[in-house]
């Protein structure tokens, strides 16, 4: 009786190993570009110029538009918030704009319209109130203090804070300094 042969499966490892090349062989058309079939016509990376334009808005608050594709180049221009823009060529996820002659980095364009943008209220910050401020010594003079820890009382602090100008005193701005003893 003649024994089987035992290669553990190598042949099958070795035939699937050669349907994937010649699959990999048969699928090529000639070009170099891997990824020939994932590109788009205006986004063709390997293109120098594409055949059409298109406009686009610009998706962030301000972008540079620069000499060349990437940050590696000087800014020439920029552009703000949903501003049009005509593209007309994009290469390595950069878009070379048509009015200025610059290029904008892709991330930051969209083909849709951005919705405008609410406008910005300036915060709105009002001076501290003195509501708690303590009666000011009428004898007192500004001497030689300047920190918490030196002060006798809540009202020696509030002296100091309101006829010396010692502002350090009131460290959150709330109008009561020396919170530690006020």
């Amino acid at each position: 009786m003649a024994k089987p042969d035992q290669n553990n499966g190598c042949g099958w490892a070795i035939a699937v190993v050669l349907g994937l090349f010649a699959l990999g062989q048969c699928s090529k058309d000639g070009s170099n570009d891997q990824y020939a079939d994932t590109e788009s016509t205006l986004y063709d990376q390997s293109s120098e110029i594409s055949s059409e334009s298109i406009e686009m808005y610009v998706t962030a608050g301000s972008v540079n538009c620069r000499s060349g594709p990437g940050t590696n180049h000087g800014k020439l221009n920029s552009f703000l918030y949903a501003e049009p823009v005509t593209v007309l060529e994009t290469r390595s996820g950069w878009s070379k704009t048509a009015s200025t002659d610059c290029w904008i980095a892709s991330r930051f364009l969209s083909e849709d319209k951005p919705e405008p943008s609410p406008a910005v209220q300036p915060p709105r910050y009002s001076e501290p109130s003195r509501l708690f401020e303590a009666p000011a010594q009428s004898s007192g003079s500004c001497g030689a203090k300047w920190k918490c820890g030196q002060m006798n009382s809540c009202s020696e602090a509030y002296h100091y804070l309101n006829n010396c100008g010692l502002g350090r005193l009131d460290g959150d701005g709330d109008g009561v300094p020396c919170e530690s003893i006020c």
